[in-house]
């Protein structure tokens, strides 16, 4: 019973393997292509992703940097208006002016500037009493808001209105108001009439795509001007979104929808200066777009890759499990002991599948070579492009700077120029008690040149009386034009002796000289010294202004100091 035993306990050991868990050469080696291709995929997908995100960020940092850059341009236009504005407020004899004189020669300062449509002076009932769009003697009874004007008539200070609907042309426009002051009681609001229009360049000039929505703003979120249907929008106020934004920083990006419903990623900057501000909406799905599009062809690509790798892997492993095969029939016959035919073998399918993992491989690195490649490749003109854009910035920040503080007819210093001065000449004199003088000069009779020589011939005695002051003054003096023929000079490190002696070389320089057509012109000057007990740099000027009305009074063409 033993022997006949035995063979079943041996068949039942040689039979125990078969109960384990077994795998066939199709699923592991589907299963080892899967393995190599997924941590390539994922890795590919999220060095994707990281710079989508990377570009993204740029594109928003950019973009705001051009937003400040526009706020910039936007607020030099304004101040431009503004100083346009106190040059003409300080016309002498500006509150006894003729209408028709007055008309005439606003007339003539507003196309010269090419700064606003018009300029009008209202009374402090806020009725317009010359308005440059209509002759004085067809002026008709027109008011103002109460509301425009009462910033000005109230502090005596400038001021840019909002956007608002204009009484005569009943169209939405803006001004930028100063008062007009006469025995130290504001009596007139002196405004430039801006059309929001004339802001439309600063938006055209960027060159944006055409469906993104740039707009600028006001200090209540008012729309000024914009690049989609400027004439629907233009006077009314940003989405809700915009606004509570742009009031809680100065720069920034937030989502939200356009007037028209327009989801949007915007960014915007506010000046600090003048809170007008400048937005740039970029529809959502624009920045969307392009992720999309890019992951359905990598995707695309993915799936084809894997689609053709387990083709492969099934061929490759049919192949080697009928090389296997093919092995039973000669293990049979050693068994039975018949002699055994060995048949070809498929060896080399096994040098095919590491060909094929290679191949796989090889593909995804040279699809990551391909994408740093292609990072590098835009990161080097992304960064070239914002150098050259940063150097415009800084030219056009440089140029802005010039101009604020020069005066464009005779290329002197302008009045922010000597107030500045000024004031670092005071605060210096108070560090260190190193005196300073003040001159206050005028051109008697001025008023006479524009009328009988007209108003070239009078911008050539402005610019030749500068290039006098110029040649007449130490190289450390400051010389600067302080509104329309009165001219200020500062004399540092100089009494009062040697203040007068320079005084009245100018006053003989200027009266000797000869100006073309006019021939002789004189110039009356006062003179002050900045005292110790002074609080301000404005107390030595307004000493000299009034030395200068005593020099006036007492003849012209003399030299008053002040006390």
């Amino acid at each position: 019973m033993t022997r006949t035993q035995q063979p079943a306990q041996i068949s039942q050991h040689t039979q125990h393997p078969q109960s384990r868990r077994q795998w066939n050469i199709r699923q592991v080696l589907l299963g080892l292509v899967m393995g190599c291709l997924l941590p390539g995929v994922i890795f590919t997908l999220s060095l994707f992703v990281r710079e989508y995100l990377l570009v993204r960020n740029q594109l928003t940092d950019n973009l705001i940097a051009t937003a400040r850059a526009m706020v910039q341009t936007v607020d030099s236009q304004l101040f431009r208006a503004l100083d346009t504005a106190h040059a003409v407020a300080s016309y002498p004899g500006l509150t006894d002016v003729d209408p028709d004189v007055f008309y005439n020669w606003v007339s003539v300062v507003i196309n010269r500037s090419e700064i606003g449509m018009n300029m009008v002076l209202s009374d402090r009932q806020g009725r317009q009493v010359i308005n440059t769009l209509i002759a004085p003697e067809d002026m008709p009874e027109l008011h103002d808001d109460p509301a425009l004007v009462a910033p000005v008539l109230m502090s005596a200070e400038p001021a840019i209105t909002p956007v608002f609907v204009g009484s005569l042309l009943q169209r939405p426009l803006l001004t930028a108001s100063v008062p007009v002051i006469k025995n130290d009681e504001v009596i007139y609001s002196l405004g430039i009439g801006i059309l929001p229009e004339s802001f439309n360049p600063i938006i055209e000039t960027q060159d944006f795509p055409d469906s993104w929505i740039v707009g600028i703003f006001d200090n209540t979120g008012t729309i000024v001007a914009r690049s989609i249907q400027p004439g629907v929008y233009v006077g009314q106020k940003g989405s809700a979104d915009y606004i509570d934004s742009i009031s809680s920083a100065l720069e920034g990006i937030t989502e939200g929808e356009t007037r028209e419903g327009i989801p949007v990623t915007s960014v915007w900057s506010r000046s600090p200066a003048t809170n007008w501000s400048v937005g740039i909406g970029i529809p959502t799905g624009q920045l969307e777009a392009e992720l999309r599009r890019s992951m359905s062809i990598l995707g695309s690509l993915i799936l084809l890759l894997l689609v053709i790798a387990v083709i492969l892997a099934w061929r490759v492993a049919r192949l080697i499990s009928d090389s296997v095969s093919q092995l039973k029939a000669p293990a049979e016959a050693l068994g039975r002991g018949e002699s055994v035919q060995i048949p070809p073998l498929g060896i080399a399918e096994s040098a095919q599948i590491a060909t094929a993992l290679q191949n796989a491989a090889g593909l995804l690195r040279s699809r990551e070579a391909e994408l740093k490649q292609a990072r590098a490749s835009y990161l080097e003109s992304l960064e070239q492009t914002v150098n050259e854009r940063t150097r415009a910035l800084q030219l056009a920040n440089e140029k802005l700077e010039q101009l604020a503080l020069s005066d464009v007819m005779t290329g002197l210093n302008n009045r922010n120029a000597a107030n500045s001065r000024l004031r670092q000449q005071f605060l210096s004199y108070k560090r260190t008690g190193q005196v300073y003088a003040v001159l206050f000069l005028d051109i008697d009779h001025f008023k006479m040149v524009n009328d009988n020589f007209g108003h070239e011939t009078g911008d050539q005695v402005l610019r030749q009386l500068g290039n006098i002051l110029l040649d007449a003054v130490r190289g450390n003096d400051f010389v600067a034009r302080f509104g329309g023929e009165e001219f200020l000079a500062l004399l540092e490190n100089c009494n009062e002796q040697d203040a007068l002696v320079v005084a009245e070389k100018i006053r003989a320089a200027v009266a000797v000289n000869n100006f073309p057509l006019v021939n002789q012109i004189t110039v009356s000057i006062g003179l002050a010294m900045v005292k110790a007990d002074d609080n301000s740099e404005e107390e030595a000027v307004r000493r000299a202004d009034k030395a200068l009305y005593h020099a006036k009074a007492d003849g012209r063409d003399c030299v008053r100091v002040g006390v």
